[in-house]
């Protein structure tokens, strides 16, 4: 297992001793992405890790970062994983409330998992999480962009 591989387990499993002795001896670590191309402040946001993430935060990781799939940063993740208070806390420590233009954004999400479209998807946040969220991210005048559609919604005639 590379050195990124362990530093994303331990982000995914809260393991903060295991991740300040391995950011100690490489500090580039902070930014790194597995195989998957996922950065390790997305991993601890969707397993989450809220003191991983404010760990990683303190640390110096990019709390813009995306992956490289659907380009979405830490704030999109929390809000289509339902993760209220991680997301809180990204925005609190100033992550963009849009997700720097995702397609569909954060609010978007949200409201998608507070209509509870997000949970036949895999989302497992609940309504109150997304709820929340959107709460949140209103708050902040986040815009809603894309939305998931209804299987049986027709378009206007």
């Amino acid at each position: 297992m590379s050195d990124a591989d362990t530093f994303i387990d331990a982000c995914k499993n809260g393991r903060i001793d295991k991740i300040n002795q391995m950011l100690e001896d490489d500090a580039s670590l902070i930014d790194s992405r597995a195989d998957d191309k996922i950065p390790a402040i997305i991993h601890a946001t969707c397993a989450d890790m809220i003191d991983v993430v404010d760990l990683l935060i303190a640390r110096g990781a990019d709390i813009e970062a995306k992956d490289t799939e659907y380009l979405a940063t830490a704030v999109g993740f929390a809000a289509w994983f339902g993760r209220a208070e991680v997301a809180a806390l990204l925005v609190e420590r100033g992550a963009d409330v849009d997700g720097l233009g995702e397609d569909p954004s954060p609010l978007a999400l949200a409201l998608d998992g507070a209509d509870g479209k997000l949970t036949g998807e895999g989302s497992p946040g609940t309504k109150e999480d997304h709820a929340a969220i959107v709460v949140l991210l209103q708050s902040r005048n986040a815009k809603v962009i894309g939305r998931i559609k209804d299987e049986d919604s027709q378009p206007p005639t």
